[in-house]
């Protein structure tokens, strides 16, 4: 069965004296629900993606981070001075649209995701981009919202289509004080709900637009009379953002309405009582996964039964496909090895000279020797190869000792070094030894001479 992650109603009176963005949490995910107006303006949605086509990228790293997929570690490197502390700085791939909502969380030493929120970890207000001193386990998290409805007429514009309602629909407007939606159990797709009962307020739709459409109803006095349903196709394991708007359009005998998608409720047991102040329209929203489910039935049901009010209005249904991205990573900050942290030894024995470096202040120390091209620049040396025009050649034990076998000659070599702690040197930090090769002593040519 499909799985309701959560749901919740926004008090539109309180948001309306405070005019702030709340910090929303779903399951594992906590994202903004943005305000404006006063009113509830709905999750900032995206055309760059559907249902079939979620953002796949992820971290694009600054050039001095390096990646160890085998451990999902990002190792930072950089040159640490009295003015400057090591930042490692990390980017959500250019997939995510802009419009997407980003978090990121830091793993305590209570094994709990604690939410990065300070502006100084954030260079731009999208939080696409995150600066990092510490080392530690991260994660970040994404969340988009198409901006493809799949409800068809959700916002009654096609006026009485595309949905069925076990209400009775009334085409026509009122004429003087005869009221076409008098009888309880009634519904009308209109305007303003007064064109159709005298006692209903003057209500324009959720968008403030008195040209623009809604659903007006009188209560029925029967409960769980299904009001509006409409089932539509999904995609397997998906997420989809549901919400409806709602207000009281007689401010006797609110209604109370109930949610629900493949007859999973979405709202709390007794469902929402709607405010007793008309022409105030409220949301009501909730993310619903798919899972197997490869159709959606929703429904909303009045709960409420009073025959005297119980009237309200119902507009812009929508549901739209979610886009959820996560990504945990390691991060290691280091800082550059220098000349300082290698020292070489050298030993000298016919034909071969040893250089034998350490670097007793690191831990785990693995070092790596260069030889210098001609052109300047300097190349790896690889066990066994030959140098100079084969007049030597290079063995590297597993310890980093360089022996250099061959024609007697001066000949030099350049060592680096990481460790725990310390990135590789930077070139221009190669610590350079040279061996030297003495010629291999030969007997002396001796004649003896016999005793007389």
């Amino acid at each position: 069965m499909p799985k309701i992650l959560h749901c919740f109603i926004f008090l539109f009176f309180i948001l309306s004296i405070l005019h702030i963005a709340l910090p929303v949490s779903y399951g594992n995910l906590k994202y903004v629900k943005k305000f404006k107006n006063s009113s509830f303006d709905g999750i900032i949605k995206t055309d760059k993606f559907d249902d079939n086509h979620c953002p796949s990228e992820t971290l694009k790293a600054s050039e001095n981070l390096q990646y160890d997929a085998t451990t999902n570690t990002y190792t930072y490197c950089d040159v640490a001075s009295v003015d400057h502390h090591p930042k490692a700085t990390l980017t959500i791939g250019e997939d995510w649209p802009a419009e997407a909502i980003i978090h990121w969380y830091k793993l305590s030493e209570d094994n709990e995701w604690d939410e990065l929120v300070d502006d100084d970890f954030f260079p731009a207000p999208n939080r696409r981009t995150i600066t990092l001193d510490v080392a530690g386990t991260y994660k970040w998290t994404a969340r988009a919202v198409s901006s493809d409805n799949i409800v068809i007429n959700g916002d009654f514009s096609d006026g009485n289509n595309d949905f069925t309602s076990a209400y009775t629909y009334v085409s026509a407007k009122r004429t003087g004080p005869t009221n076409t939606l008098g009888p309880e159990g009634h519904y009308a797709v209109g305007t303003n709900p007064n064109d159709y009962h005298s006692d209903f307020s003057e209500c324009n739709d959720h968008t403030r637009d008195s040209q623009k459409k809604m659903m007006i109803l009188n209560g029925a006095s029967t409960p769980g009379v299904e009001v509006w349903r409409q089932t539509i196709d999904v995609q397997p394991n998906t997420t989809y953002d549901f919400s409806a708007w709602f207000t009281s359009v007689h401010s006797s005998a609110p209604g109370q309405l109930v949610f629900s998608i493949n007859n999973d409720q979405l709202t709390e047991e007794g469902g929402i009582n709607l405010s007793s102040t008309t022409c105030q329209w409220d949301p009501f929203f909730a993310t619903w996964e798919s899972g197997l489910a490869t159709t959606a039935s929703i429904a909303i049901v009045n709960l409420q039964t009073a025959a005297s009010g119980n009237d309200f209005a119902i507009d812009d249904i929508n549901f739209s496909p979610v886009c959820v991205g996560e990504q945990t990573f390691n991060l290691k900050i280091r800082t550059y090895a220098t000349t300082a942290d290698i020292v070489v030894h050298d030993a000298c024995n016919a034909g071969t000279a040893e250089l034998i470096p350490s670097a007793s202040d690191l831990n785990h120390p693995i070092f790596t020797w260069y030889r210098k091209r001609t052109d300047g620049g300097y190349e790896p040396i690889i066990n066994g190869m030959s140098d100079n025009n084969g007049a030597v050649t290079l063995h590297i034990d597993n310890n980093g000792k360089l022996s250099v076998t061959g024609d007697n000659g001066t000949y030099p070599y350049y060592v680096s070094v990481k460790s725990d702690e310390r990135c590789e040197n930077a070139e221009v930090d190669f610590v350079e030894a040279v061996a030297v090769i003495h010629p291999t002593p030969m007997a002396p040519n001796i004649t003896i001479q016999p005793s007389l």
